[in-house]
């Protein structure tokens, strides 16, 4: 736990879950590992049908607070976390996610620099089934051209979130519209020099990359017309096309092994 003459914030881990109950489960257990002094953990549940609410309610000494109800969809989830959280600092830990040490929380916050951040970032790690991607997270200058780093590894001043929710007309990329425009309107970032979280890969963003990567064309060409920016971008698109058409056809060891070529590259 950090010696520091500056005060301490409160943060709120929030983890969004819908029938991913031993998911669910192991990201439960990594939270509460976590030794920050002032931690409020949160779980909304999307009205699982499986052992999800069993493994909250078995766990409730640890969860300050958690619903389990319908919802529209992750990003209507996250805002709702965000309506009950106390914290100062806001991250998303969702099923499956997992914090990469038990004193991260504290490591990022004995910084002065993250106390005075609005939007504090780190480095993340990826799961492949064969292969671990570790990713570096990279300056701000460089969000017109994708996300930077993960939801996992970000902690967000809580008014900020209250102030702009997330666009649920944004299917995948209301993060990225959300971070974005942060970035636009000055927010300060801090670049925080540690591995914070884990995630499978697998994801959503992921599944439907190629929409994942149209919702953040339009976001950026509304405020970016430059034609260098634009042909940047259906390149991204285009390769992504490429990638699904080789998932297709290639046998699905020789794909992963490409794959691990490609992340290692």
């Amino acid at each position: 736990m950090p010696s520091s003459i500056h005060q301490l914030p409160w943060v709120s881990v929030i983890t969004v879950n819908f029938n991913d109950a031993q998911n669910l489960k192991k990201t439960i257990a990594n939270v509460k590992q976590q030794d920050y002094p002032h931690l409020e953990y949160i779980v909304i549940d999307g009205g699982s049908t499986d052992a999800s609410k069993e493994i909250i309610i078995e766990n409730e000494v640890d969860i300050s607070k958690w619903v389990s109800e319908k919802d529209q969809g992750i990003f209507d989830a996250m805002n709702k976390g965000v309506s009950l959280a106390k914290g100062e600092y806001v991250l998303f830990m969702n099923a499956g996610d997992r914090f990469l040490s038990p004193k991260v929380i504290s490591e990022v916050f004995s910084l002065k620099e993250s106390t005075e951040a609005d939007l504090v970032y780190g480095h993340h790690e990826v799961y492949y089934p064969k292969f671990i991607k570790k990713k570096k997270a990279l300056p701000v200058n460089y969000l017109w051209k994708h996300m930077i780093f993960s939801h996992q590894a970000l902690f967000t001043r809580k008014t900020l979130l209250q102030k702009h929710p997330f666009d649920l007309s944004y299917q995948i990329a209301a993060d990225f519209h959300f971070i974005f425009n942060c970035y636009r309107s000055r927010k300060k970032f801090f670049n925080a020099p540690f591995f914070i979280a884990g995630y499978l890969a697998g994801g959503k963003s992921e599944l439907q990359v190629i929409k994942a990567y149209r919702e953040n064309k339009s976001i950026v060409f509304q405020h970016h017309p430059k034609l260098s920016i634009k042909l940047f971008h259906y390149w991204l698109i285009a390769k992504q096309y490429l990638l699904v058409l080789l998932r297709k056809l290639l046998p699905k060891k020789a794909y992963l092994t490409l794959m691990q070529w490609k992340n290692k590259a």
